[in-house]
This record gives structure tokens, C-alpha cells and sequence, in this order.
């Protein structure tokens, strides 16, 4: 019981797990043996119970992080093509290839693995498959490589908590065999899909009884997020914490008549608790509730005088324990910091009379300390979420999952009687979709400048006690002042954006923006929404200045709509002729927040531009007499002739023509710009090979510094006045980069 109450232990043992992802490199496991003699030394050392606990904490992550490299190196040195057999883990979501989920792999080649070196990959097949499917396909090995920007999602983050470590793609036109086992769950799943196949809300059903959200469509998840009720969609703490009362108050019947049951309740509500998180398939926020309510009946069985905080900081310390990369998930955070706050206000109203205005007092302190929670993790707020929250937890909590309940264990027993409880359940969730209705615009974006404000709003709030009352107005009046006064102290900016094979070039004065190209789009979606949208809301961005697009290939204007509809750009120019846009040709020159715009090519528009008909600018500074030269996707005779026409091209910094293509960066042009860093936008391992070998090799021969987005992530060019140089920073190799990520990519630590 000593360490349950020292606090000394838990906080080193947690900040180390959590430190564990960012580590530069994840040592051998051999060295397990200095953290486990160092324990030996102190552990019956009063005073070192925190280099105990860093010791502990220690083992754990290097067990975890080489089985997870093992893991890795296994899948990936099994050679480019490889036969798999493999059970699937996950329902699978439709996509424009197919199908894509999470599988784990039993064998390669023939070669079965012991189950602790199984590795988690993400499957893409031309078939839909369910868990438990057991499946046999030749496949093509790819590593996890995803885009790293100031904002957006990072697949490489959530594909590592998830401990996915490669891409595995199904071989067209290959043999495969899918063996469906027998399942009671997806017996259940089948036949509930069965019974609601016409229901207009048949997604959120689904979603509620399986955890399986893949039929919800992108409007009504936006609509979700406008109201902040995205988590109760999730089966997560919330739904697990009602079916274990649901489960007690059943078994709490039934035990007033005969006292020898007197535990009844407890079994009961774990038992519904269990059942509801196998429906879910054991997913990460159902075995996290399940551990804090084990780790309370625990204590209430054996009568341990233990607080609300210490079981907390035990639940959080036992989690981390078995799965301490968890700790990269925006999901992991958003549970345990709800709880914090719940706990927290808790012990702060433990002396005022409970009641429904206490109930509600609580739930909105609550919403304001998750608005900078919410904010970091997902780029904005819900003004609307209080209401909604105090309106619908209530109604999913006490209505709509218990009838949910009875709806599934009649789809087996009653189907007849089932068919009008899925009918009832539909009917009850009609007073929540159509709420969504008054709900349009309730959803802001913030500012990383905001959030941060928030963020000391909300530690100020919870810490006033120890300030006296008009210190604590003073702390928010000068919080306050930093919001609306903001810091900066750079002159202008340039961001190289990592959108893999493409571009899209931000630029940015005085907190006005320009955006040279939007990256390329697909069917459901494009760079302008998944990277730049982000960005831009991270930066509070109001409305962009100007669009240009150097010419019409898709990874250079395949978000061209996107940003015209959502970003309504004040001016646009293109070398191609568009409605609406003004040319950018040859000759033409502007001036905008003092920096010149001049256009070195092409001589003319066309109706169709092509790489040759690429929009050349010359951004130059006529202050500070920076410059940067941006080039699109130009040719080698465009360079020619580009030559011929400026005989003055120097640049600070040159965008390398064409993502480093072999048909552009000719010597002589390179000679001419002479630029201090040359930068190319590429993606990582792309089929295209680029940039090529040679033409790196020309760069490198004339002493020019080369960073390329593939390796670099986002790059930013910082202009400050007085500085001889750019200031450079990258996302990826600004420091240093997290050893699973190297990981991931396939890379040597």
C-alpha cells in the first residue's frame, strides 16, 4: 500500500512511458539489465521510489519497442511479395480500391509465427471481410508512410498506437482464399444487420451495438462534430459505465430475494459490461473501462482506503503497462482527461448539496476545461457540445442503450419481437437527428494561438484557490491581452507543404496568405481538405489572399475546387485560361504586402497547361532583397528559354523543377540561379523514383544544400529582417526524428 499512496512512484512511471514514443532511438532489448540492476540497488530505498519507478517503466518500454521492431523487421524483410495467412481483426471500410482493414498475420510463406511476433498490418482487398475471417492472399509489402505537417492527421502516429507496422496490398489477379468461422458475434452482427437492413439509421445503429462505424457517411460525421457528440457514437467509457449499471440494477432485482446474493449485482453488471465490450471487439476505449472498473471493484471488494486519485493514477499506470504506445492516441487522452476533470470536480463539491443545478454547474465547467483538450486534438470547438452533451448523455445513457440491450438479445432469442425494438430504437433516435438540424456553423476552428490560450485559461481556472481575487482577474486580463495581441516577430514566411507527390507552397506576410498549387485530389477527397484546410485553421486563417496554379496536372491543382468554394481566394492566376482567373504569363508582374511577383514563364496562355506551361514566379522581398524562385513542373527547354529571356535569376531559393525529374535542373539554369538551398516536393518511396540520382548529383557537385519534403516533412522558410539567410525549419528532421517513425518508414535508427 506504500506505493499506492506515494505519488513518487506513479508520476515518474507514467511520464516515462509517455515519453517512450519521442525517444531518437529504441535501444536493445540487452539493455533491460541496467534499469533491473539499478532497481535491485534502490528498491528498498525510501527515498529513490522515483528512480525505482523510471527504472520499472523503463523495462516495460524496451520489451514493448523491440517486440515491435521484431514485429517490423519480420514483415518487411520477408521480401516485397509474400504469401500470407492471416485472421482479420477489424470490419472493413469500402474505399477506391476495394476494401481496407486491420489484420494480424499468422504466417508468411508457409512459416507460421509464435503469437508474440505476429505482426498488425493494414490490408487493403478487393473483397469485404469481417472479423475473424481467416485468409490466405499473396500480397505486396509496403511501409507506413504518411505526410507530416504543422497540422492534419499523422497516419504515422495513429498507425503506431494502433501498432500497425506495414501496408500490405492484395496482388490483382492473384488466387485468395477467405475461410469464414463459425461466430456467435458475427452471428449476431449478421443477423441484427439482417433485421435493420431498411432502417434509415441503420449506421448509427451499427455503430452503437459493434463498434463498426464504417457505413456512417463523411456529412453525418460532420455533423457530429458540429454538436460534439462523436463520442457517444464510439462505444467508450460511457457506454461501458451504463452497461455495468444496467447490469448491477438487474442483478440488484434479483438479489432482494435471497440474501445469499448478495454479490449478484456486481457479477451482473460485469457480466453486461463484458458482453457490451465483446460486441465492440475488445477495442482499445472498451478495455480501458473494463480495467477501471476491474481496479474498483478490486478495492471495494478488499475494503482498501483508497482515493478517487490514487485508483485513478493506478488505472493509468496498469493501461500504460500494457500498452504504453496507446499513449500517442488522441482517443487514450480524451478518456483519461475527462475523467481527471470529472474526479476533479468531484472532490471540489463534495461540501455543496448535490442536486440537478450542482448536476449542471458541473457538466459546464467540465465542457470548458475539454475545449482546449478538444481544441489541440482536433483543430476546433463546438459551441453547441454543452447543450447537446446536457441534452443527449442523458437520453443515450438511461433510453436509448438499454432499449439497444434488449434489441440485440431478441434478435436472437425473439427476432419477431426484436424487429419492433430496432423500430423503437429508430424512433428514439429521431429527436437527436433531427437537432442536428440547428446545429450548422456551431463548429469553430482555433488557432494553435488560441488553443494555447485556452489551455493557460483553463490551468488558471483550475488553480485559483491559490490565488487571491484580484490576482486571479489580473492572470486572465493579461491572458486575454495575449490572444488579442498575439506574438509575432518574423517578417514573412514560406511552407513547403508535405503532400507526397505534388505541391503546394504557402506563403505568408503580415498574416496574409498566398498558396502556390493545391496538391492533387482523388474521388472522395484531396490535399487542399486532408493538409492544407488544417494548416490554414491552424494558423486562423480567415480567407486566403490569392491562389496561383502553376498548370492543371492533378498533383498540382487536384484541389483547385476545394479551396475556391471553402477558401474564396481574393485574386487567382493560372497559365491556363479559367474563368475567373487572371493570367500568369510571362511579363506580368504585382505587387502584394511588399513583396514583387514577377512571372518568368509561360510566353502565353493555353487551354490546357501542361507541364511546359508552367506558372514560373520569382517572389522577391524588395526590402530585404530575399527572393525565391518557384517553378512548378518546368522542362528543361523552359529553363532554356527562361535563360535566354532573364540573364539576372538569382534566387535565394530554388523549388526544384518537376520534384527533381530528370527532364528539368539543368546545369547551366542551376549555375544561373545559383540559390543558397535548393528544395523539392516528393513524396517518399514514390513510384517515380524522384528525385533522381543524377540530378541530386548536379545539386550536390555545385555545393547546393538539398532538402526534399520525402525526408523532410514540411519545410519552412523563415525571412526575418537584418538575418543574411533563410532560417529553415523541417518537421522531420528539425532535432530528431521519433524512433518509431524511422521504424515505420523502414529505416536504420
Amino acid at each position: 500500500m506504500t506505493l499506492i499512496r506515494n505519488g513518487r512512484f506513479f508520476f515518474p512511471y507514467i511520464f516515462t512511458l509517455c515519453s517512450s514514443p519521442y525517444w531518437p532511438v529504441m535501444p536493445d532489448v540487452k539493455w533491460c539489465c541496467l534499469p533491473a540492476l539499478l532497481l535491485l540497488i534502490v528498491i528498498h530505498i525510501r527515498s529513490c521510489v522515483w528512480v525505482s519507478a523510471i527504472c520499472l517503466a523503463a523495462i516495460v518500454v524496451l520489451v514493448y519497442g523491440n517486440l515491435m521492431k521484431q514485429q517490423a523487421s519480420m514483415i518487411h524483410h520477408s521480401g516485397h511479395d509474400i504469401t500470407i495467412n492471416a485472421e482479420v481483426d477489424s470490419f472493413f471500410k469500402p474505399n477506391s480500391f476495394g476494401y481496407s482493414g486491420n489484420i494480424h498475420i499468422l504466417s508468411i510463406d508457409q512459416i507460421k509465427m509464435s503469437a508474440l511476433i505476429q505482426p498488425a498490418v493494414k490490408l487493403y482487398s478487393p473483397v469485404q471481410l469481417f472479423p475473424g475471417d481467416q485468409v490466405n492472399f499473396h500480397v505486396r509489402v509496403k511501409p507506413v508512410i504518411g505526410l507530416l505537417n504543422e497540422a492534419g492527421f499523422d497516419s504515422e502516429k495513429y498507425y503506431f498506437g494502433k501498432h500497425i507496422v506495414a501496408r500490405l496490398i492484395v496482388k490483382e489477379h492473384s488466387d485468395f482464399i477467405v475461410i469464414t468461422p463459425v461466430s456467435f458475434r458475427m452471428k449476431l452482427y449478421r443477423a441484427v444487420a439482417q433485421l435493420i437492413e431498411y432502417n434509415l439509421n441503420r449506421p448509427l445503429l451499427l455503430a452503437l451495438s459493434f463498434a463498426n462505424r464504417n457505413e456512417i457517411n463523411s456529412q453525418f460525421w460532420q455533423q457530429l462534430q458540429e454538436t460534439g457528440l462523436a463520442h457517444l457514437i464510439a462505444i467508450s467509457g460511457l457506454h461501458i459505465g451504463v452497461a455495468y449499471l444496467l447490469g448491477f440494477y438487474l442483478g440488484a432485482f434479483f438479489s432482494r430475494a435471497q440474501a445469499r446474493l448478495l454479490w449478484f449485482p456486481v457479477i451482473t453488471g460485469v457480466a453486461v459490461s463484458i458482453g457490451y465490450a465483446w460486441l465492440a471487439g475488445f477495442s482499445l476505449p472498451t478495455q480501458r473501462a473494463l480495467c477501471m472498473i476491474g481496479i474498483h471493484l478490486l478495492f471495494q471488494l478488499r475494503q482498501a482506503q483508497v482515493s478517487y486519485g490514487q485508483r485513478y493514477l493506478i488505472s493509468l499506470s496498469i493501461l500504460l503497462t500494457l500498452d504504453p504506445f496507446s499513449c500517442v492516441l488522441n482517443s487514450f487522452w480524451l478518456s483519461f482527461l475527462s475523467v481527471f476533470f470529472v474526479l476533479y470536480f468531484v472532490n471540489q463539491s463534495r461540501e455543496e448539496p448535490a442536486g440537478i443545478y450542482q448536476g449542471i454547474k458541473s457538466h459546464f465547467k467540465l465542457t470548458i476545461c475539454m475545449m482546449p483538450v478538444g481544441s489541440f486534438f482536433f483543430g476546433g470547438i463546438s459551441l453547441l457540445a454543452p447543450l447537446y452533451n446536457l441534452l443527449w448523455i442523458p437520453w443515450f445513457s438511461f433510453v436509448i442503450v438499454p432499449v439497444l440491450f434488449l434489441a440485440i438479445i431478441c434478435s436472437i432469442v425473439v427476432p419477431s419481437v426484436a424487429v419492433w425494438l430496432w423500430q423503437l430504437t429508430e424512433y428514439l433516435l429521431k429527436p437527436v437527428i433531427y437537432s442536428f438540424n440547428f446545429s450548422h456553423h456551431s463548429w469553430v476552428y482555433t488557432s494553435d494561438h488560441l488553443t494555447i490560450c485556452m489551455l493557460m485559461f483553463v490551468l488558471v481556472f483550475l488553480t485559483r484557490h491559490i490565488f487571491t481575487r484580484r490576482l486571479f482577474q489580473l492572470i486572465v486580463l493579461l491572458i486575454g491581452g495575449r490572444f488579442v495581441c498575439g506574438i509575432s516577430n518574423r517578417d514573412w514566411q514560406v511552407d513547403i507543404l508535405d503532400v507526397g507527390h505534388g505541391l503546394a507552397v504557402l506563403i505568408e506576410k503580415n498574416k496574409h496568405y498566398v498558396l502556390y498549387d493545391t496538391g492533387k485530389g482523388w474521388g472522395t477527397g484531396s490535399i487542399a481538405q486532408s493538409v492544407i484546410d488544417p494548416v490554414l485553421h491552424h494558423r486562423g486563417v480567415d480567407q486566403l489572399d490569392g491562389l496561383i496554379l502553376s498548370h492543371m496536372d492533378n498533383d498540382h491543382a487536384g484541389g483547385r475546387k476545394w479551396i475556391e468554394n471553402n477558401w474564396h481566394p481574393l485574386w487567382k492566376r493560372s497559365s491556363q485560361l479559367l474563368k475567373n482567373y487572371l493570367p500568369c504569363i510571362q511579363g506580368e508582374s504585382w505587387d502584394w504586402q511588399g513583396l514583387q511577383f514577377d512571372v518568368l514563364w509561360p510566353p502565353s496562355q493555353v487551354k490546357r497547361a501542361y507541364n511546359e506551361h508552367s506558372c514560373v514566379i520569382r517572389v522577391f522581398d524588395k526590402v530585404h532583397h530575399y527572393s525565391v524562385m518557384l517553378t512548378g513542373d518546368m522542362t528543361a527547354e523552359n529553363e532554356r528559354q527562361i535563360r535566354r529571356h532573364f540573364p539576372d535569376l538569382k534566387s535565394d531559393i530554388l523549388m526544384v523543377p518537376h520534384h527533381g525529374s530528370q527532364t528539368s535542373s539543368t546545369r547551366q539554369f542551376i549555375i544561373q540561379v545559383h540559390p543558397q538551398v535548393a528544395i523539392a516536393s516528393t513524396g517518399k518511396s514514390n513510384p517515380w523514383h524522384l528525385p533522381n540520382a543524377r540530378v541530386r548529383q548536379r545539386y550536390d557537385s555545385l555545393d547546393i544544400p538539398w532538402i526534399d519534403t520525402g525526408e523532410a516533412g514540411q519545410i519552412r522558410l523563415t525571412f526575418r529582417d537584418g538575418a543574411p539567410e533563410a532560417e529553415i525549419k523541417t518537421w522531420r528532421s528539425g532535432g530528431f526524428s521519433p524512433w518509431y517513425r524511422q521504424m515505420l518508414r523502414k529505416q536504420v535508427e
